[in-house]
């Protein structure tokens, strides 16, 4: 996981030509250390809503809604921070409370951006989870 964070960083760090990331809505894939799946995000403004379907433990449905605050950083790229709940369903089942805190760059000229966050939850059956790490792709329009 350090490997990546570094090589994401390196990229980030090298490019200086961007717009903002202003998309209406953004659909895409997140590859997490705790969980993968489909995320969808809609802006609005200042803030935004992102819903995630992951994959959890084989066999369990996680579903997850965040409220989010987005803070433009310059060169495209924006910090997001807030919250939400999620449930499990499947071989699992739970529910609980979530963070996340995050940083997403949208590609100059194309509809194209990158997110890698951090999003710690407690869940009411299983206790914390203070290593979902995720990185993620999305089409954005």
């Amino acid at each position: 996981m350090k490997k990546i964070l570094v090589t994401l960083v390196a990229l980030f760090a090298t490019v200086t030509l961007a717009s903002a990331t202003d998309y209406n809505w953004a659909a895409g894939v997140k590859a997490g250390s705790a969980a993968s799946g489909i995320s969808v995000k809609k802006n609005m403004g200042g803030a935004a809503l992102e819903g995630i379907a992951s994959f959890y433990y084989g066999n369990s449905l996680g579903v997850t809604g965040l409220y989010e605050i987005k803070s433009d950083l310059g060169s495209g790229f924006e910090l997001y921070y807030g919250g939400g709940a999620h449930v499990l369903l499947g071989n699992e089942i739970g529910a609980g409370i979530d963070a996340v805190v995050g940083v997403e760059y949208q590609l100059p000229g194309a509809p194209i951006s990158f997110t890698f966050d951090y999003k710690p939850n407690f869940d009411f059956r299983f206790g914390f989870d203070f290593q979902d790490f995720g990185l993620g792709i999305r089409y954005c329009w």
